[in-house]
C-alpha cells in the first residue's frame, strides 16, 4: 500500500477519534442509574437528576474526577495537534518533509490515546457500588482514545518509509 494512502486513513480515523473524545468529554452520560421512572446520569461536568441538569456542586467533585478531566482534556489537545499535522503531511505541504515533522502526529497520537486511556482507567476504578452503571460517554472516550492509538500505528510504517 502506499505510503500515501496510511496517512490520509491515519487522518480520517484521528478525526473520527478526536469527534469521539469531544463528545465524550462534552456530554453528561458517563454514569448512570435507573430505576423505573427514575434516573439520574452524569458526566465529568455536570450532574442531572431527572430532566434537569446542574453544574456538579464542588463537594462531590473528587480528586480522581479532576484527574479524569484533565486526562480526557490533555488526550484531546494530543488529537487536535495530531490530526491536524497528519492533514497538513497527507496534503503534501512542503514544511511536513523532513522525519522530525512526522513523528508530531505519530507521538501525539500516541500520548493522546495513552491520556485517554489513563483518564478510562481513573474514571473506572473509583468505587460506585452495584447500582451505577459507566454509560455512552464514558465508552466513546474510549473508543476515541484507542481510535488515537490506530492512527499510530497507521502512521509508524508511513514514517519509516519516508527519506531523511
Amino acid at each position: 500500500m502506499d505510503t500515501l494512502m496510511f496517512v490520509r486513513i491515519a487522518a480520517v480515523v484521528l478525526g473520527i477519534s478526536l469527534l469521539f473524545i469531544v463528545i465524550g468529554l462534552a456530554t453528561d452520560h458517563w454514569l448512570e442509574y435507573s430505576q423505573g421512572r427514575y434516573s439520574i446520569y452524569s458526566g465529568l461536568w455536570q450532574m442531572c437528576p431527572g430532566d434537569t441538569c446542574i453544574t456538579m456542586p464542588s463537594i462531590v467533585i473528587t480528586s480522581e474526577l479532576k484527574a479524569t478531566r484533565a486526562m480526557v482534556i490533555l488526550s484531546m489537545l494530543c488529537s487536535i495537534v495530531a490530526t491536524v499535522v497528519c492533514i497538513l503531511w497527507a496534503i503534501g505541504l512542503s514544511f511536513t518533509e523532513g522525519k522530525t515533522i512526522r513523528m508530531v502526529p505519530i507521538a501525539t497520537a500516541f500520548a493522546g490515546a495513552a491520556f485517554g486511556l489513563v483518564g478510562i482507567v481513573i474514571y473506572a476504578t473509583q468505587e460506585y457500588g452495584d447500582t451505577l452503571e459507566l454509560a455512552w460517554s464514558f465508552f466513546l472516550t474510549i473508543v476515541g482514545s484507542l481510535g488515537c492509538g490506530a492512527a499510530g500505528g497507521l502512521l509508524v510504517p508511513a514514517l519509516s518509509q519516508t527519506a531523511a
